[in-house]
């Protein structure tokens, strides 16, 4: 995955809003797994579950 899709990420982690980088169409379903997973850590966190 390249540095800018994996700085999206950590960013949306950090209470950011999702962003799309330009990336291959081949990497989008790693990218929104990852994104998906970086939500759920960022709800858990904020929520205190």
């Amino acid at each position: 995955m390249s540095e800018r899709m994996l700085s999206a990420i950590q960013a949306v982690e950090k209470g950011a809003r999702p962003v799309f980088p330009i990336m291959p169409f081949s990497a989008f379903p790693e990218f929104m797994d990852q994104l998906k997973k970086a939500l759920e850590r960022r709800a858990h966190r904020f929520t205190g579950k």
